[in-house]
């Protein structure tokens, strides 16, 4: 690769450098703002500026438009004070997100569209559910089987356009295996295995965290452990180029390092949503929001490939949809449930633990599972 082309390669492109002094290539902010750590950063703080900034004014919108929470009336008594609540907040999260991105991504990177289509896309899928919720005044909103149908085309959508080389990173068909050493950590698996496996786990992590958005901000607060490690992933596996992702060059490393700009996004506007969401919430994600942020912590395991890594990583959130499956299995098996009532935060609750309880000790969870995750990449 010649010089110039080096130049190109790796010199990232983004609204803000040249419009922050001195202007141009020449002045120390390009350079400055070359690295995507950097930028990230600063992608967590206009998240989090804004998200603070507009809070008080969403929530007011969405109480002036009556978009407001249903319970359901087989939960918790506790959960029945909710009711009224404003919901779709995911609103604000998601356009913190879209700035913060636009402003401090590169935009040639097609690593980042990836992560805005699935972003976007599962959140317009949760926008129509809310809407059916509120306007037939339950917690029915979109059918299953359609919200999944439109999960797997979108999710497909991503997940065939980094596999025809869209996003720039190298693709691969094999899994890490975390926690064992580098010469067996390595499962290959054939292209018509892998494609619907990495499907099924950016539609499933999508629908778990949607599972886990139940208490007051307990989902917002586990989405931001998972960003923060997806954070540190993306820097990583860049180094290592995808985490052992054979003869990645520099651009091709530099391309998944991008991915920290909308780890950054996403950490900062859930530090700032959180503000609002905390107990007793005054606003709450909805479907908006859940489904589009779940949805990101599913593609970035594939583009960063620690696909395997998130059964650790996104432990609680595998904890919530097993919990789920666990007990409509055991009813339609035995007539009996094996929880007081799913998902596991419920049969938390109802088994005598105040909200709060619950959610600072799944924080707590989430936090050491994502260590542990965090340090078993040491081995590869």
């Amino acid at each position: 690769m010649h010089g110039d082309e080096k130049k190109r390669g790796s010199l990232k492109i983004t609204l803000m450098m040249y419009l922050l002094p001195p202007f141009g290539e020449a002045g120390w902010t390009f350079y400055l703002l070359n690295s995507p750590l950097i930028r990230a950063l600063l992608a967590a703080a206009t998240a989090l500026i804004t998200c603070l900034l507009l809070g008080s004014w969403a929530i007011a919108k969405l109480q002036a438009l009556r978009l407001k929470q249903t319970v359901r009336d087989d939960g918790p008594r506790t959960h029945l004070a909710k009711q009224g609540t404003p919901t779709m907040g995911g609103l604000l999260v998601l356009g913190c997100i879209t700035l913060a991105c636009l402003v401090w991504a590169d935009p040639a990177c097609g690593s980042v569209w990836l992560m805005m289509i699935v972003i976007v896309g599962f959140g317009a899928v949760g926008l129509y559910d809310d809407f059916q919720k509120i306007r037939r005044q339950n917690t029915r909103g979109l059918s299953a089987r359609g919200k999944l149908i439109w999960m797997f085309g979108i999710g497909g959508l991503a997940v065939f356009a980094h596999a025809a080389g869209f996003s720039g990173i190298p693709f691969a068909t094999h899994l890490t295996i975390p926690l064992m050493p580098a010469p067996y950590a390595r499962l290959e698996l054939p292209l018509w295995l892998y494609l619907p496996f990495a499907l099924t786990l950016l539609v499933g992590t999508a629908n778990a965290v949607n599972l886990t958005d139940g208490l007051d901000g307990l989902a917002v607060g586990t989405i931001f452990v998972g960003a923060c490690a997806f954070l540190v992933l993306t820097q990583t596996a860049s180094v290592s180029g995808g985490n052992a992702v054979a003869d990645a060059s520099l651009t091709n490393g530099s391309r998944i390092a991008e991915l920290a700009v909308p780890c950054g996004a996403i950490v900062g506007a859930c530090l700032g949503f959180f503000k609002y969401n905390r107990h007793p919430a005054r606003v709450f994600l909805g479907d908006v929001g859940s489904l589009a942020l779940g949805g990101a912590l599913g593609l970035l395991p594939i583009l960063t490939k620690h696909e395997l890594l998130t059964a650790i990583l996104h432990g609680v959130f595998l904890a919530e949809a097993l919990s789920v499956m666990a007990q409509v299995a055991a009813f339609k098996l035995t007539g009996k449930r094996v929880l007081r009532m799913a998902p596991l935060h419920h049969h938390l609750e109802l088994s005598g633990w105040p909200e709060t309880r619950v959610v600072t000790c799944l924080w707590a969870v989430s936090a050491l599972l994502a260590a542990l995750a965090l340090l078993s990449t040491l081995l590869h």
